[in-house]
């Protein structure tokens, strides 16, 4: 493990006690609620930073070795817009995480870990969609 991934590792670290403690501190949200909504911080963070670090990695390589800018960015250029694409659709799902959590905390409900998971998937649903008609234009 590199001095970088010591690093990431402990910022990451950083992010997911903090979440923690504010979970445990907003009031209507039970167990089994606060174990999802951590499991899905976690992963979002850690997908977004995966793709920020193979991002940072790939631009670094095409920097140092390219002697055509041109044909690095054509050969590269899908693959670096993939891991923005990546980074991006983490984000969208930690604000539908605050979303769910508001909503969890403001009254009583039942929570299921498939209706958490499908939340999540309809907004991606709906990505895909928006992201689509306006290719489609």
């Amino acid at each position: 493990m590199t001095i970088q991934d010591d690093t990431a590792a402990a910022k990451l670290e950083e992010h997911v006690v903090s979440f923690r403690e504010m979970l445990e501190a907003t009031a209507g949200l039970d167990d089994e609620r606060r174990r999802l909504f951590q499991e899905v911080y976690e992963n979002a963070v850690k997908d977004r930073m995966r793709a920020s670090e193979l991002f940072d990695d790939l631009s670094k390589c095409m920097h140092e070795s390219a002697t055509n800018v041109e044909a690095s960015h054509a050969l590269h250029g899908q693959t670096l817009a993939r891991y923005l694409e990546r980074m991006h659709r983490s984000n969208e799902q930690l604000m539908k995480l605050a979303e769910m959590i508001a909503d969890a905390s403001s009254g009583p409900a039942e929570t299921n870990i498939d209706d958490v998971f499908s939340e999540i998937e309809s907004g991606k649903q709906e990505k895909k969609r928006v992201s689509g008609s306006k290719k489609a234009r």
